[in-house]
């Protein structure tokens, strides 16, 4: 807090190296003595999802305890009446609006306040934002198991114990439910988190599920070490506008079971779009385990509010399988069937 200041005196009598200040606590808990001065300014609204707008500002102000967040419907190339749905403190520059409906335009403005009398500054200039439609959902289907080994490229390995993370650079930008991302961060714990955020939890949940870890993929996602054994490496395959990007667990064991690891990989492909999950060895030591009994598989968009899963504690896949999990209709194979007519003198 900024009440609290050093002083060298006490530098190791105390926990913190300092002591509080109680005269600068007391004026950073008085009531103001002046309304609001100035008004947020250059606010902004942009779209991240089917359900969520961010909101960005200038802090312009002077003497604000919060900042009020209005919304109103926007129709007819107008705003109407704006409702406070959200305060947040003095200073904050930003703010996402989340669980709104997709397709529809909003108005915002920020105001900054105190508890001084009326207390409440200008609004700001408002800002209108319309909520992305409703991404198209992914279809997981088997296909034809190909595994991708390190043969096939330069891999690149990650020193990974258990319950970590490694962050890497997408060779091109892959978009999951229509959320672009040039980053990445591999789990050990066998799932792939696109753009930054939490990726080490070793606790694996039903998909969707809002929270930590949002905007994933998992292929085995389970309370794995590597630390114990196995690698995990990834590489980048073909030349552009056909690269796809792969990413291996191998031979990596369950947390407290010896033997063999599983061995599975991610591979996202430019020119489709598409995520493909492939499973070399499912066998993890113990029947409670094989064959993703005790995982999560599955795709998650970025809000937690929607996925495809495969499969939460179920024994889904196998060895030698494959699934592509796609947003484009696959067509199946044609059947060419040819009928002959006889004709039978007697």
């Amino acid at each position: 807090v900024t009440s609290v200041h050093s002083t060298p005196a006490l530098a190791g009598k105390v926990a913190n190296s300092g002591r509080l200040d109680i005269g600068a606590l007391v004026v950073a808990c008085e009531s103001p003595t002046a309304a609001v001065t100035g008004a947020p300014s250059n606010l902004t609204a942009t779209p991240a999802s089917s359900s969520r707008i961010d909101l960005a500002w200038t802090d312009s102000a002077t003497s604000e305890q919060w900042y009020e967040i209005d919304q109103a419907p926007f129709a007819s190339s107008a705003c109407g009446s704006y409702t406070t749905i959200a305060t947040v403190g003095a200073d904050n520059t930003d703010y996402s609006i989340r669980g709104l409906p997709a397709n529809t335009s909003f108005c915002f403005r920020v105001r900054a306040a105190n508890s001084y009398g009326t207390g409440t500054s200008a609004a700001s200039d408002p800002a209108t934002a319309t909520t992305k439609p409703v991404p198209a959902q992914y279809n997981c289907v088997p296909v034809t198991y190909s595994w991708v080994g390190t043969a096939a490229g330069t891999p690149t390995y990650y020193t990974l114990i258990d319950d970590s993370q490694a962050s890497v650079t997408l060779p091109f930008t892959f978009s999951l439910y229509d959320n672009p991302s040039s980053s990445a961060n591999i789990s050990s714990n066998g799932f792939l988190r696109l753009d930054t955020g939490a990726a080490s939890t070793y606790f694996n949940s039903p998909i969707p599920t809002p929270g930590d870890p949002d905007n994933m993929i998992a292929a085995w996602w389970d309370d794995l070490n590597p630390g114990a054994g196995g690698s995990i490496w990834s590489m980048t395959t073909g030349s552009s506008p056909n690269r796809r990007f792969v990413v291996t667990w191998a031979g990596v064991p369950t947390f407290g079971l010896s033997g063999s690891g599983t061995s599975f990989q991610i591979i996202l492909e430019e020119s489709t779009g598409d995520v493909v999950l492939q499973y070399l060895d499912t066998v993890t030591g113990s029947t409670s385990s094989n064959g993703g009994a005790s995982a999560t598989i599955g795709l998650e968009d970025a809000e937690g509010s929607m996925g495809r899963q495969v499969g939460y504690n179920a024994k889904v896949v196998s060895d030698l399988s494959a699934l592509r999990c796609t947003t484009r209709a696959l067509t199946n194979p044609s059947i060419t069937v040819s009928i002959f007519f006889f004709h039978i003198v007697i």
